[in-house]
């Protein structure tokens, strides 16, 4: 039988966040917006296995100016490295809307795995 992963990503720091960046827009021009993404629900790979998950990841970030994710690193580990590696690829693969003049944003992102057959 087949699983499937679905990742849902919770942005936690983006509002204390735009205190903090460096451009020379006001914080509202500069609040970023998620364009939305190619998947939204990948699928768990064949023949990988997700053995000692224990907990969502949480993953660190930046969006740059236009848009970009950079820097994208795990923060806490969900305790199997197939999952943190996949969750960081679904993070790096997010664009946003672009933001000129706002500078590099810093975030955080839980990203809450449920494994469920399809």
């Amino acid at each position: 039988m087949r699983r499937s992963l679905h990742l849902c990503v919770s942005v936690l720091a983006f509002g204390g966040l735009l205190q903090g960046q460096s451009g020379s827009q006001p914080m509202e021009t500069c609040k970023p917006q998620m364009v939305a993404p190619a998947h939204t629900s990948p699928q768990s790979e064949a023949g990988v296995s997700y053995k000692g998950y224990k907990r969502s990841p949480v993953l660190a970030f930046e969006v740059d100016e236009a848009g970009v994710v950079r820097n994208a690193r795990i923060e806490r580990r969900s305790g199997s490295k197939a999952a943190d590696d996949l969750a960081l690829r679904w993070i790096q693969s997010l664009q946003y809307k672009p933001r000129p003049g706002c500078g590099t944003l810093s975030s955080k992102a839980s990203v809450t795995i449920d494994f469920t057959a399809p």
